[in-house]
């Protein structure tokens, strides 16, 4: 009889782990921007130009078409629309502090109305390969 007990009570909490995983993963964000560089500068020809670099965390949905269209509407709608934005995505905040490449660069040149995805297979730091 205690065994019993002890068999439906660890499965219990096994559910209820299970349960409280699922609900975590359910409440993470899509994406997180991490930081953001900005450069403003005056060109030869008196043209204003703002870039912003930004670094994204992507908690889900890695490899979404769309994926950048959301973060460049979400930092536009905070920060205004730059004349280029770069978007470095990273799958983690340590591959950010730990100076790996991002997985993916996305350039959108707002000027020329141009977007340009670069993938990065390998990460290279320090002679060893990431990924």
């Amino acid at each position: 009889m205690m065994k019993k007990k002890r068999k439906i009570s660890a499965f219990i909490v096994f559910a209820c782990l299970v349960i409280l995983i699922i609900e975590s993963y359910n409440e993470q964000p899509e994406f997180r921007i991490y930081n953001s560089f900005i450069q403003s500068y005056t060109t030869k020809d008196d043209s204003e130009r703002r870039d912003t670099e930004i670094n994204v965390i992507v908690y889900r949905n890695y490899n979404d078409e769309n994926l950048y269209k959301r973060i460049e509407s979400e930092h536009n709608r905070i920060n205004g629309q730059p004349t280029e934005l770069k978007i470095n995505l990273y799958k983690w905040d340590s591959d950010i502090k730990k100076g790996y490449n991002p997985y993916k660069t996305i350039v959108i040149d707002y000027i020329n109305d141009s977007v340009v995805s670069k993938l990065f297979n390998k990460n290279i730091f320090n002679g060893k390969s990431y990924y």
